[in-house]
């Protein structure tokens, strides 16, 4: 049967006979879709013209069957339309959601990238110099120490509210924000140097020193970071802990009372004369870090790192918490500071003092093992200290 001749298909009636008009078969069938479509609808606003009719028809002859029935027709053929208008209302309902969540999300990286701007305010103050018995008015600039403490405490109260919005990146970003702020100013206002400590200097006379030359703004910067930390441990492990990074910074003397800095990084940090009473260093990294003269009453210190750290013996502990913690290389002062916590703690030293615990390890820096000394000290703590966490689990976070 020749082309010609065959009798037409579906493929033919669609327009579909030659391969080559396949795109122009498409648009019929796209044509016949919508026709089909538009008689659909056109039979259901029929149909429910007619329920109308029904409807209104029984109730002014007092039929109930017929009103029962009719308001029934109505009922079925408006829930297509029903639930496309309902689709359309939620759609623009989540539309409109979402812009105003963009909106107070942009608004809120406003208030922050402004606060951080205000972290470095500064202010023209004049002077009036005497010379060669004339008066000279200078202008000079200078650290606008109010506006940068109320942007501290703005970024403070945007970090909390962050966290109770289960919102962590923005506390994490202003938690690295004043890390930076406190570690830059120390550059600049460096640690000075202590007293003798290890025989008992006047460390009071040397602290009030100290609190003459700190910059206020500084220690402000400390306390919110020990109060933006998390206290519930699902949110604190979301926050990440790690982002308060006070590596190598001078809180010499700083009044931090009560913070949360559980997991914190404190190495090669100034401690001296700092007031830590009832803060939680849990599982904090205070390798190398001076705690001379530190006052750490009823501190909460398991599982922390304490690598070379540094104590006097006026370092006070009394009610601190150290157990699951591991001492490294410390000095005969350091060691003997904490004798009323030895039970508690592992320790490798490269001499051990008369009187240690089995527990301990003599070791020598040369060879010193580091994987295995986790592995020791992690065993000791499942051990002999069950469900306490231990700083090395926070070592490797990544603080982004």
């Amino acid at each position: 049967m020749s082309y010609e001749n065959k009798p037409p298909t579906l493929f033919d009636w669609l327009g579909l006979n030659d391969p080559r008009e396949y795109p122009k078969g498409f648009g019929h069938f796209i044509g016949f879709f919508m026709t089909l479509v538009l008689i659909a609808f056109a039979a259901l606003f029929v149909m429910a013209f007619a329920a109308a009719f029904v409807l209104v028809f029984g109730a002014f002859t007092g039929q109930g069957a017929t009103l029962g029935l009719g308001a029934l027709l109505v009922a079925l053929l408006g829930a297509p339309f029903l639930i496309w208008r309902t689709v359309v209302a939620q759609n623009t309902l989540d539309t409109a959601r979402k812009e105003a969540a963009l909106k107070e999300e942009a608004l809120f990286n406003d208030k922050i990238n402004a606060a951080a701007k205000d972290l470095a305010a500064r202010r023209q103050v004049t002077r009036v110099v005497t010379q060669d018995d004339k008066e000279t008015i200078l202008t000079e600039w200078e650290d606008d120490l109010v506006t940068r403490a109320a942007a501290i405490d703005l970024l403070e109260g945007l970090a909390i509210d962050a966290i109770n919005r289960d919102d962590y990146p923005p506390a994490q970003r202003i938690a690295r924000m004043l890390s930076t702020y406190i570690r830059e100013l120390s550059r600049t206002y460096p640690p000075q140097p202590p007293l003798n400590l290890q025989i008992g200097g006047d460390i009071q006379r040397w602290a009030s020193f100290i609190h003459g030359m700190q910059r206020p703004e500084m220690e402000r910067a400390a306390q919110s970071l020990g109060r933006i930390n998390p206290k519930d441990d699902a949110a604190r492990a979301a926050f990440k802990p790690k982002n308060i990074d006070l590596r190598q910074c001078n809180l010499q003397c700083f009044d931090l009372r009560d913070g949360l800095f559980f997991g914190a990084q404190f190495r090669d940090a100034h401690l001296q004369a700092v007031d830590l009473e009832g803060a939680h260093l849990q599982c904090s990294d205070l390798t190398r870090a001076d705690l001379r003269e530190a006052d750490l009453r009823k501190v909460q210190l398991q599982g922390a790192m304490l690598f070379a750290v540094k104590l006097s013996a006026g370092t006070q502990i009394d009610r601190c918490n150290l157990r699951g913690v591991a001492v490294f290389f410390v000095d005969n002062v350091t060691i003997n500071t904490l004798r009323p916590h030895w039970d508690n703690i592992i320790a490798f030293l490269a001499e051990l003092p008369p009187g240690a615990p089995d527990h301990w390890h003599t070791v020598s820096s040369d060879s010193f093992d580091p994987d295995q000394a986790d592995a020791d000290w992690r065993a000791w703590a499942s051990e002999h200290h069950p469900g306490i966490k231990i700083y090395p689990d926070y070592r490797d976070q990544d603080p982004d």
